[in-house]
C-alpha cells in the first residue's frame, strides 16, 4: 500500500512524529502524518494494521541527497567557490578551500548540473564547519528559486533511485 500526496498526487511520503492531541488520538486508528517526497506537503494517511515504534526525531527535516556539482558564494567582499556534496530543500553540505566560520551568513548560486540556469539562494547560513567542508542551512530563497530547487531535488530522488548518474535539465 502506497501512500499518495493528496496536494500534488505524487506517490511517497516520510512519516513524521505526531504533533498535538488529535494526531496521538488518530493514531489510535492507524493515522499517521506524513510529508510529501514532491511537494514537502504535510498528510495524514491510513496504514491499516501498522504500529510505529517511538523512537527519537531524525535531526533533518528534509531528505539528502548526494551530489557534485560547483557553487559559487560570497560573503560580503570576501568570495569563493566550491563543491556541493550534498543537498536537500533547507540546507547543503559545501566543500571549499575558503576558511568559513560558524554562523557567517553567504550568498550562494548552485550550478545546476545539464542546465545553464543557477539557483540563487539570497542567504545560508554556516552551521558547521569541519576542515574542508561546511554545513549550511538556508535561511532565505525566492520563491521561483524554491520551485527550481525542489524540481531538481525531485529529479534527483527519481534518478538515485533508479540508479541513474546523469541528470536532464529540469528547467
Amino acid at each position: 500500500m502506497s501512500l499518495q500526496c493528496p496536494k500534488c498526487g505524487k506517490e511517497g511520503g516520510n512519516r513524521l512524529q505526531r504533533g498535538g492531541v488529535l494526531e496521538h488520538l488518530l493514531s489510535f486508528v492507524y493515522i499517521y502524518p506524513y510529508r510529501c517526497v514532491a511537494c514537502w506537503g504535510r498528510f495524514r494517511a491510513l496504514r491499516w494494521g501498522t504500529r510505529y515504534v517511538r523512537k527519537q526525531a531524525p535531526r533533518r527535516s528534509h531528505r539528502r541527497f548526494q551530489t557534485h556539482f560547483p557553487v559559487v558564494f560570497s560573503c560580503g567582499q570576501t568570495h569563493g567557490e566550491g563543491v556541493v556534496t550534498n543537498l536537500a530543500m533547507g540546507g547543503c553540505r559545501l566543500k571549499t578551500d575558503v576558511k568559513l566560520t560558524e554562523d557567517t551568513p553567504l550568498e550562494l548560486k548552485l550550478q545546476v548540473p545539464g542546465s545553464d540556469i543557477e539557483i540563487r539562494v539570497e542567504r545560508a547560513t554556516v552551521r558547521s564547519v569541519e576542515s574542508f567542508f561546511a554545513g549550511l542551512s538556508f535561511s532565505r530563497l525566492a520563491e521561483a528559486e524554491k520551485k527550481r530547487l525542489r524540481r531538481f531535488l525531485v529529479q534527483l530522488m527519481t534518478s538515485q533511485s533508479k540508479g541513474v548518474t546523469c541528470l536532464q535539465n529540469p528547467f
